[in-house]
């Protein structure tokens, strides 16, 4: 099960993302929550599914750190191009935190699980 996780959700979260910052403005539903949090939460999701399907090594993270945060300056220079969007310096600020924050948070959980695992494991019984 976890294999389909770490082959298929990582290009479905991309997808997601490139689907959603390229729909014309007419199109878009919005949260009701800022625009800076709807991109922070999004960048943040991605990173954090990215960074469960391809590991816990820092080198590795940090090439999704840079490959994601290039994608979002990318999807913020082409909505210049699609009608009813606009491009913000502001909207790839928020969007460059998620990653950030995405990929530490989870770098830190990757980290901790195998320590929590240790902690709650059943402890042999000493022998009267």
């Amino acid at each position: 099960m976890f294999l389909y996780f770490k082959r298929y959700t990582p290009f479905l979260a991309i997808t997601a993302i490139l689907v959603l910052s390229l729909i014309p403005g007419q199109f878009q539903v919005r949260t009701g929550a800022s625009r800076h949090l709807e991109h922070f939460a999004a960048y943040f999701a991605v990173a954090g599914v990215l960074a469960l399907a391809w590991g816990k090594a820092p080198l590795k993270l940090f090439c999704v750190g840079v490959l994601l945060m290039g994608l979002a300056a990318t999807m913020e220079i082409a909505q210049v191009l699609v009608p009813g969007r606009t491009a913000r310096l502001s909207d790839l600020a928020a969007s460059d935190l998620g990653v950030a924050s995405g990929l530490v948070a989870m770098w830190i959980l990757l980290r901790l699980l195998p320590l929590m695992n240790r902690a709650m494991a059943p402890r042999p019984r000493a022998k009267p």
